[in-house]
């Protein structure tokens, strides 16, 4: 299991750009509690600059728990109506 405390010791290394590329190209082979940790991370990272990426991860993810750090990293990261969107569309459109 890749540990996400472990690459942000990477960060000093790589630089921060690298490890946000690094973090989006592993989390769809992690389990949901790095999922979350890697959301939580991207978060305080202000990863504002894959926003499609993580309203995908919203969106598509199946876990409300995953959900939730995804919906925050939209809400902290994005501004306005691009942040909102997403949210209202879950909204609409869930069962």
């Amino acid at each position: 299991m890749i540990d996400p405390d472990s690459l942000l010791k990477q960060l000093k290394g790589i630089g921060k750009e690298e490890l946000i590329e690094r973090l989006h190209k592993i989390y769809p082979t992690v389990d949901k509690k790095t999922r979350i940790k890697f959301l939580t991370l991207l978060n305080t990272m202000h990863d504002n600059t894959h926003f499609d990426v993580i309203e995908n991860y919203f969106i598509s993810d199946e876990d409300p728990e995953v959900r939730i750090e995804a919906a925050k990293c939209l809400a902290f990261n994005h501004t306005g109506k691009r942040a909102i969107e997403p949210l209202i569309w879950v909204i609409n459109n869930e069962k």
